[in-house]
């Protein structure tokens, strides 16, 4: 890959004051804005990569990791994340929570079809909130349908809590994911741990599963 091609695929991860990431998903920033922001004095470089910006007259190597320098107590790390499909899928882990099936997001066939699914149905006055809705195959939705969930004869492997985007992003941080991820990133991602909360969720399911 050359120079340019190097530049435009570069990728910065933006942790906040206090070298956590921001939030859900993970901030990043391109090479341009990356730079912008080192001249500007915006944030602090934690960690350089191999890929350097070259212009007639200098070249500067570009950041892999910078630390805000004005700690933003806003940021959506411990905030609630919007719920939607996606979010949703990270929650529940891909799994079908009537019959524990894998799904997924895009698939070929309705059967793996991942779908967002009212426990409590919306003609019945039910909300599209986190406590009310679930992750749900193409069948085992259109089955459930309006129906309430004894009606449908489902149960539910969890019930249905709200996340913060500490606990999407410790879920959404896979082995598999991590090792995508540029090496440099790995320290600081790797601090997070499981919020109460998370724990409870999990300690639960393992209990399910047993």
């Amino acid at each position: 890959m050359n120079n340019a091609s190097l530049f435009a695929s570069h990728r910065t991860l933006i942790l906040n004051a206090d070298y956590h990431p921001l939030g859900y998903p993970l901030e990043t920033l391109n090479a341009e804005d990356t730079l912008r922001g080192y001249f500007l004095g915006r944030f602090e470089v934690v960690s350089w990569s191999e890929t350097w910006a070259h212009s007639p007259t200098t070249e500067l190597r570009l950041p892999s990791v910078v630390a805000l320098r004005d700690y933003i107590p806003a940021a959506n790390l411990y905030g609630t994340p919007s719920c939607n499909l996606h979010n949703l899928y990270v929650r529940d882990r891909g799994l079908c929570q009537y019959t524990g099936h894998a799904l997924r997001l895009q698939a070929a066939d309705k059967a793996h079809e991942a779908t967002m699914d009212h426990v409590v149905p919306r003609c019945r006055a039910g909300t599209s909130a986190w406590e009310n809705v679930v992750l749900a195959s193409w069948p085992a939705n259109n089955r459930k349908g309006n129906l309430p969930l004894e009606r449908a004869g489902y149960r539910l492997l969890q019930q249905p809590w709200v996340p913060s985007g500490a606990d999407l992003l410790y879920l959404w941080l896979t082995e598999d994911r991590l090792r995508e991820l540029p090496t440099a990133w790995h320290d600081y991602l790797k601090i997070l741990k499981p919020t109460p909360r998370l724990l409870r969720v999990l300690e639960r399911s393992e209990r399910v599963v047993a």
